[in-house]
């Protein structure tokens, strides 16, 4: 994530958009939880390497978007994952 955050403290102008998404293998509240705390997280260590928290959109999908069935182990460790979209012109 280092070279994230360079390309983001090089280019002030851009946004970033951090999604933290879960497997099913928890209740929807918890889900939703622990999406939140893993996009905080992110947020957390592009702040510390000086990209402004306004510049940040955090969202919790918690289960809501799997990216693989959650029917097997590699499954739903392809959904315990934080997406991060960058916003704006360079």
């Amino acid at each position: 994530m280092l070279p994230i955050a360079g390309y983001l403290r090089a280019h002030d102008k851009l946004r970033i958009r951090i999604v933290g998404h879960t497997d099913d293998g928890l209740t929807a509240p918890e889900r939703k939880r622990l999406g939140a705390l893993r996009a905080l997280a992110v947020a957390r260590y592009l702040a510390r390497h000086g990209v402004g928290r306004d510049r940040m959109r955090l969202i919790t999908r918690g289960g809501m978007l799997p990216v693989a069935p959650n029917d097997t182990a590699e499954g739903r460790a392809k959904n315990r994952r934080v997406q991060i979209t960058i916003q704006g012109d360079a």
